[in-house]
């Protein structure tokens, strides 16, 4: 699209080009390297493959023995709040790990009548309530409200049978008091298009046969808060279940504020919501009460709260004393993992030595050997591999131990953002100059820019004031 001089407005005249360009960079990997692609991600973060890469801990150790037993164990006993740290430097691994877990957890242990539930959340840096709100931002609008029905609409269906003096309540407010005296009979059923059990399946369909009757949201309003009551908790935050009604009640074009308006719970408050803890104690008890049996809490990038710049001593004491309190209250069917860099753990476990009690399994991971980055170069180049030449039996080909023992010892800080962001990096410097046979001076060669593009990003963030 052009205006009337014949300008690219949109900057859309070299993206076929572009695009003719990878393709061409696709048949050239494809012809000398035996790839279809070059398989690393430009990123150096991994993508949530069901399988992923390789990982080890410091001691060079395969990682995925042990957080099998720590999910078999704490899923399997639910007596009490299991907790996982994993600890790593910025590149090494601990979202990815976080994001595959969350992954598994939830396609092998999420279906069934004893399943659970894995709840990611990152982030979370402000205050305590942010990681409640983590949490509903992790389930989504859709599916809060799908809970939140779940929660009551027992207690609706228990109400019908029971004949149950709320209901009638609800009656006089929805008729006004001269008109539900029980004098007729007939009135006396003016709830029964509305309250049956068919319409308890879902909410949509409860409420627009509650709307037909020319009734409006708002006269549901106290009714609902009692039903959140009875199913949560009498104690629950009375600033929390108003929200937990307000979105259930919500029309569709008001959904989405009312949604925001939950999130955005505590917030510009001089004093935080003091109703942290038993927000997090009625979000769990609301997946049980959805049918799963145990809960596993994600938490990544947790070094923002005791090394973060964003929160003062005091606040970051209060951050850790309140998230203490909510994992004191949530007694069994709980799993925390945080992910963590190693200086903020150290602050964690001198400030707060309770709240790193609760995690004794602890998984460190360090910088990548040669051994480890050629298994982790071998699991990508594998996911892309054609032909049947003799290269093709070689799962470093394009590369060789050689090669990658030379990257390992010259790679600056060798994690395996930084050895993913490298790999691509080479390949497509191949491919750009028809280079047929990577040579440990072609290495070199790519190394040097990648050092100087790595050296410039740091004084970026320092300039920045990271």
């Amino acid at each position: 699209m052009t205006d009337e001089s014949g300008n690219d407005i949109f900057g859309l005249r070299g993206a076929a080009a572009a695009r003719a360009d990878l393709e061409a960079e696709s048949a050239w990997l494809q012809r000398h390297f035996l790839l279809t692609h070059n398989p690393f991600p430009p990123s150096g973060i991994s993508p949530d493959a069901p399988d992923g890469p390789p990982l080890r801990d410091e001691q060079g150790a395969e990682i995925t023995p042990r957080i099998r037993r720590f999910i078999r164990s704490a899923f399997g006993s639910r007596s009490s709040t299991q907790g996982l740290v994993i600890i790593g430097a910025y590149g090494t691994g601990k979202s990815h790990l976080l994001r595959l877990m969350h992954h598994h957890i939830n396609e092998r242990l999420g279906t069934g009548d004893d399943k659970a539930l894995s709840i990611y959340v990152d982030r979370p840096r402000l205050e305590a309530q942010d990681l409640n709100r983590g949490i509903l931002r992790s389930l989504g609008e859709d599916t809060v409200r799908k809970m939140l029905w779940y929660c009551v609409r027992f207690e609706i269906a228990q109400d019908i049978r029971d004949q149950s003096e709320h209901l009638k309540s609800l009656q006089r407010q929805l008729q006004g008091a001269i008109f539900a005296s029980g004098a007729d009979p007939a009135k006396d059923r003016v709830l029964d298009p509305v309250f049956r059990t068919e319409n308890l399946g879902d909410y949509r369909q409860f409420l627009t046969a509650f709307d037909s009757q020319g009734w409006i949201r708002p006269q549901l309003h106290d009714y609902f808060v009692g039903l959140y009551q009875r199913s949560l908790d009498p104690g629950s935050p009375l600033e929390v279940i108003e929200a937990f009604v307000a979105l259930l009640l919500a029309k569709d074009h008001t959904a989405r504020q009312t949604w925001e308006s939950l999130l955005a719970l505590g917030k510009r408050r001089k004093v935080p919501l003091m109703g942290a803890p038993e927000f997090l104690e009625d979000l769990l008890r609301m997946t049980r009460i959805n049918g799963y049996a145990y809960t596993f809490l994600l938490i990544d990038e947790f070094e923002e709260v005791p090394a973060g710049y964003l929160l003062t001593k005091r606040q970051k004491a209060d951050y850790m004393y309140t998230l203490m309190e909510m994992l004191n209250r949530v007694q069994a069917g709980l799993g925390l993992v945080l992910a963590i860099t190693p200086q903020a753990w150290n602050l964690l476990t001198s400030e707060a030595p309770p709240l790193s009690d609760r995690l004794p399994t602890v998984i460190r991971l360090g910088a990548l050997d040669a051994e480890s980055m050629g298994r982790l170069f071998a699991f990508y180049l594998e996911r892309a591999r054609v032909g049947n030449g003799p290269d093709a039996h070689e799962p470093l080909f394009p590369l060789s131990l050689e090669l990658v023992s030379q990257l390992a010892m010259g790679l600056p800080d060798p994690t395996p953002r930084n050895a993913l962001q490298f790999a691509y990096q080479l390949l497509c410097h191949c491919a750009e100059h028809r280079v047929e046979t990577i040579s440990p001076e072609t290495m070199d060669s790519v190394l040097e820019e990648f050092r100087s593009m790595k050296l410039a990003d740091s004084q970026k963030r320092v300039l920045r004031g990271r």
